[in-house]
């Protein structure tokens, strides 16, 4: 086994069932089984680990994995399932095989049996419990209850699947994926379970996929009902466990025998008490798992007393990787025998009226030359010339299976025919009893004990029951199953419970068919093809085909009294029975849909592979994501029943959609299978389907788009729809579509405008202005052979715009079309935008007025703003500031608009200050001689007349403009009147001479002249 897999599987369940809120019944945890049975929660198991992992290793197979919802699977099918979901279900007490549990970490044990939540099957109701493979050679269904043994045994009521290959019902013959018969099939009555033997050349390989489908053939034990249809679920046969040995004994003929769990290969090797017995070849007749010694063991191996015995190398039959086992062992008890044996009872035997049965405690030998039958003084020999006679044969103790003497459970005696010529009958003329006193002896069982000499009596009956029909079960369509061609072997098969005469009365039987007809019998004879006598084959007029036959039934048949007797001579009573279609024929799933597609207009077209019953054609049967199909949904089936027709309601959906389309598994086919999707995995058949556009779109609203909220009038009319358009083209002829009055009068469209293409609005614009204040409305157009002969509006999938819907145009809305135009030419506006500047001024030298435009690109408007009127004007009219006050900086700005959209520029500007007026007043001094100081006064303005005030001798630069002597200047003061400056100057020549005054760079056009002539 993986330990790795296992450690991951084991980790992931308990991670799982920690992370779970409550705790079902039967508890989360692993319930180990085999020799354990010990039952670990979840946190046992982590407290426990290393023990409970080698248990799960080596009893995997006999254990359950319990997850926290609840849900159980057989441990070993959890841990390789593909998919946990998959075989995970509501536990029930046939996984638990019948084990109590000790709970680990607890005194206290746990009985599935007792467990309320395992919810045993409902007394009466009939129905398929579950499906094993309980080693590679065999698979096992396990019924709710005891079931009728030749209908359980009986291949054509199942059909087998293995790696996707069918066997049985009408697929592969299911005899070649079996064992030779009888060792194909065995029904054990204890257990309610039906075993299959596989051929050695396919016994399952881990990891093979296999089912079960069970029909409805099956019948109760008393035959009053069939098992309701069973449809197996695909499960992964995996054996990673080796061989455990169940018991060891010592026979009644003194063999060793071994039972092991499961099948196991040739080549183990055994010892008793360490001593050497060679083994024989292991059995492989069906459900058998035993070895025994080649010879009998000796006398000192099974004596009084406990035997140890060890098996070496069992290996099972798993492939292609078998498991073994190195040692097994085991001990048996031999006990000193000194009970003789007994006859426990004398009875009639079963089914006949000429035999008996003598009933042993215990397997013994018998000496049939002992035994004495005697009616009244009469003696029967054995062989006799003037009486019947007797035989004898040897059975287990079931009465069924022959076994050699010396293993005698049953002697069984069974007298020959009476004859008119004996003078000892069995039954004298008019007898129908007699009762036979039966004397036994010298019959010894396995340890020479012999049996105390026993003499009873027995009576034997004859049968005085007339024949009848115990189940319409028993009764068949017999013939060739063949729909492709026309046979003539088909009839109607009546079983009675016992051999009837050759003699049919037709006259006195009626068959009547499903519809109601009186068949006509051509043929009322007993069937030659039951060698039992017990069937009455009846040919009908016109319906000599069984697939003609199968499509009439179920048939009720009614003989009238004495239409057959018995071989004792009785004729029946009268009765009424029914022959129903065949079970054989009908399989419990089919994958019955060819395909289901979706046409136009939504229209669902499912075709069925066969024809198929009303359920077919119920809408309640189909489901779209889980859910009923819409209301309007129609739906019909043809005339053949194989083609479903689903219309959904238009208008159904607005868009292209996928959905999950599913057929219920209440729809079934003629037949009467159920419709999946997989017969392996018995889900319901669904598919994905995509279904179209198709509801035409309607216009919804209207309203007047603006370009501001204090717009009074508008040319453009929003309109919506109830889906998406395909794209809108604007020409004549899609403007047609739409028609808009105002008060009554119509307006012309000039243009239609799909400003998104694919959404639900388009924009209509008018060629004139609306007062929004009108009441105006918008219609769709119907079609008009001369004014609109096609409407061109459509959805994207082509459904035409609805006609005669019309709208008032109500509210309004921002245009958001035009505010992004109106921005962007704001844009475009604000950055052509400048200021006009004088000839040699700019921003940094401001002299003169400046040129605002109130009009900008793209038909925006522009207002200014200054933060400096005094010297700059919102009209750009420039006052410089005085010299003394210096430049000025003034910020200029900008504002643009166009309808909702605006937006600033800001120009920062500085304004230059008067300049010195060169043109001030220059006064001169009095006449001086030679250095004598003469005063010079200057009254300095600015150009605009303002005083210049604040100067220093630095200022200003006095200089001789014409003269030859030296000058000598004094400091230039400020006098008390303000822009008034003086400075002294005298010259050491007389002459008279001129002196240039230069005051902050300006050059004064006045010079002051010096008289030194004095």
């Amino acid at each position: 086994m993986n330990k790795k897999l296992v450690l991951s599987v084991l980790s992931t369940a308990v991670l799982t069932s920690m992370a779970a809120s409550a705790m079902a019944a039967p508890k989360a945890g692993f319930y180990i089984g085999g020799e354990v049975d010990k039952y670990y929660s979840v946190d046992a198991l982590a407290d426990n680990f290393g023990v409970a992992f080698e248990e799960i290793l080596d009893y995997g197979l006999d254990s359950v994995y319990v997850d926290e919802n609840g849900k159980a699977a057989n441990l070993m099918q959890a841990i390789f399932a593909d998919d946990l979901d998959e075989v995970l279900a509501d536990p029930t007490l046939a996984l638990f095989n019948g084990n109590k549990y000790a709970i680990v970490g607890t005194n206290d044990t746990y009985d599935p049996e007792k467990d309320t939540d395992i919810v045993p099957p409902v007394d009466g109701e009939l129905k398929v419990e579950s499906v094993s493979a309980i080693n590679p050679a065999e698979l096992q269904i396990k019924f709710s209850q005891k079931v009728n043994k030749d209908s359980a045994v009986n291949l054509s009521n199942y059909v087998i699947t293995k790696n996707g290959t069918k066997y049985g019902n009408g697929f592969n013959p299911i005899n070649t994926l079996l064992d030779a018969a009888p060792n194909n099939i065995a029904y054990d009555e204890d257990t309610q379970t039906v075993t299959f033997r596989l051929a050695a050349a396919n016994y399952l390989f881990n990891g093979d996929k296999y089912s079960i489908d069970v029909t409805d053939g099956v019948l109760s034990e008393d035959k009053s009902k069939k098992i309701e249809r069973y449809a197996g679920a695909q499960q992964t046969y995996t054996d990673t466990t080796g061989p455990q040995l169940v018991k060891a004994e010592v026979t009644s003929s003194n063999f060793l025998k071994l039972t092991f769990n499961e099948p196991v290969a040739a080549g183990l090797t055994a010892t008793v008490d360490g001593v050497n017995v060679p083994l024989a070849a292991p059995s492989t007749t069906i459900r058998d798992y035993t070895v025994q010694s080649v010879a009998t063991l000796p006398a000192d191996l099974r004596t009084a007393g406990t035997h140890n015995v060890s098996v070496y190398n069992a290996t099972d039959i798993a492939a292609p990787n078998a498991n073994s086992k190195s040692i097994l062992t085991g001990s048996f008890q031999v006990t000193t025998d000194t009970v003789a044996p007994t006859v426990t009872e004398v009875k009639q035997s079963t089914g006949s009226d000429r035999a008996f049965d003598i009933v042993f405690s215990e397997p013994v030998t018998v000496d049939t030359s002992k035994l004495v039958i005697k009616k009244g003084n009469f003696t029967f020999p054995a062989v006799d010339a003037n009486s019947p006679g007797y035989t004898t044969a040897f059975f287990a103790k079931d009465g069924i299976t022959a076994v050699a003497n010396g293993s005698v459970r049953v002697l069984r005696v069974t007298f020959g025919a009476d004859s008119s010529a004996y003078a000892n009958n069995l039954y004298a003329t008019g007898e129908n009893s007699v009762n036979l006193e039966v004397s036994v002896e010298n019959f010894k069982d396995a340890v020479d004990l012999v049996g105390t000499k026993t003499t009873k009596t027995v009576t034997l009956s004859k049968d005085q029951a007339a024949p009848k029909v115990t189940s319409k079960f028993d009764n068949s369509i017999k013939g060739t199953l063949n729909p492709n061609a026309t046979d003539a072997d088909g009839y109607l098969a009546v079983k009675f419970d016992k051999a009837i005469g050759a003699t049919v009365s037709a006259s006195k039987i009626t068959v009547v068919d499903k519809d109601g007809i009186t068949r006509t019998i051509t043929t009322a004879a007993r069937d030659a093809a039951d060698a039992t006598n017990k069937t009455v084959q009846l040919v009908i007029s016109g319906l000599t085909d069984r697939d003609n036959l199968e499509a009439k039934a179920p048939f009720t048949v009614s003989f009238a009294a004495d239409a057959v007797t018995g071989t004792n001579g009785i004729g029946n009573v009268a009765f009424s029975t029914q022959i129903e279609k065949s079970s054989s024929t009908v399989a419990p799933v089919a994958e019955a849909v060819t395909n289901a597609v979706v046409g136009a207009g939504n229209i669902i077209t499912v075709t069925y592979n066969t024809a198929m019953d009303a359920s077919a054609a119920n809408l309640a049967n189909y489901t779209l994501d889980g859910a009923a199909l819409p209301p309007g949904t129609t739906i019909s089936i043809n005339g053949t029943n194989t083609v479903v027709t689903i219309t959904l309601p238009a208008g159904y959906t607005n868009r292209t959609i996928s959905k999950l389309f599913a057929i219920s598994k209440n729809v079934k086919t003629a037949s009467g299978s159920v419709v999946v999707g997989s017969v392996a995995t018995k889900a319901e058949y669904s598919t994905m389907l995509s279904f179209t556009d198709n509801t035409k779109p309607v216009l919804t609203g209207a309203k007047f788009l603006v370009a501001s909220n204090t717009a009074r009038t508008s040319d453009k009319i929003k309109l919506t729809f109830s889906e998406d358009l395909a794209a809108v083209a604007d020409n004549p002829a899609t403007r047609a579509d739409f028609s808009v009055t105002v008060n009554g009068s119509a307006a012309t469209i000039s243009n239609l405008q799909d400003g998104t293409v694919g959404d639900d609005v388009v924009t209509l614009v008018t060629s004139a202005p609306i007062n929004l204040s009108q009441t105006v409305v918008v219609k769709v157009n119907g079609v008009d052979a001369t004014l609109n002969p096609v409407v061109d509006v459509t959805d994207g999938v082509g459904n035409t715009l609805t006609t005669g819907t019309e709208v008032i145009v109500s509210g309004t809305e921002l245009d958001a079309g035009q505010i992004a135009q109106d921005a962007a030419d704001v844009a475009t506006a604000k950055a052509a935008l400048a200021v006009g500047y004088a000839g040699g001024d700019s921003a940094a030298s401001v002299t003169q007025n400046l040129t605002l435009t109130t009009t900008g690109a793209s038909a925006t408007t522009v207002t200014w703003s200054s933060d400096n009127t005094a010297v700059v004007t919102n009209a750009g009219v420039v006052t410089r500031p005085s010299y003394n006050d210096g430049d000025a900086a003034v910020n200029l700005t900008a504002t643009i608009t166009k309808g909702t959209a605006t937006d600033t520029k800001t120009f920062a500007l500085t304004v230059k200050a008067e300049a010195i007026d060169a043109d001030s007043t220059v006064t001169d001094g009095a006449k001086v001689g030679i250095n004598a100081d003469a005063t010079v006064t200057i009254a300095l303005v600015d150009e605009a007349g303002n005083p210049v005030t604040g100067l220093t001798n630095a200022d200003f630069v006095l200089a001789k403009a014409t003269g030859t002597g030296k000058l000598t200047f004094g400091a230039v003061t400020e006098t008390a009147t303000p822009g008034t400056y003086t400075f002294t100057v005298q010259n050491d020549t007389a002459e008279t001479a001129t002196i240039s005054i230069t005051v902050d760079g300006v050059l004064l056009s006045d010079t002051a002249t010096l008289d030194s002539t004095l």
